[in-house]
């Protein structure tokens, strides 16, 4: 058998170190998910590992998933959309005051209501 490799050889590899602790959840999950398809090949997970899996294949599970890559679409959407009206507003703010100073009115001239 020489050249073969089980699964216990593949977890006693040496890995890179993770650099984040990102890096490091994703690691652990490769690991236990290399553990369940050990155990689901050679006929020894449980009910459980089955369910979980099967579960996760589930319309209902890829619809919940899609819905709340919307709804992350949707948030980033908005906080960019405030960004931009920050950034609108500072400009208005910004050509209210030159408009000022070409007028020739000073800072110490009471300012009109615009709005």
């Amino acid at each position: 058998m020489k050249g073969k490799t089980t699964g216990n050889d593949i977890h006693k590899r040496p890995r890179r170190r993770a650099q984040t602790p990102e890096e490091r959840e994703n690691q652990l999950i490769a690991l236990a998910l290399d553990r369940v398809e050990e155990r689901m090949l050679n006929g020894t997970a449980s009910g459980q590992e089955y369910v979980q899996f099967i579960r996760m294949a589930s319309s209902k599970a890829r619809a919940e998933n899609e819905k709340l890559k919307l709804e992350l679409d949707l948030v980033r959407a908005k906080t960019e959309n405030l960004r931009q009206q920050q950034r609108s507003d500072e400009m208005f703010e910004n050509a209210i005051a030159a408009f000022k100073r070409y007028s020739g009115a000073s800072d110490d001239d009471e300012e009109e209501d615009i709005y």
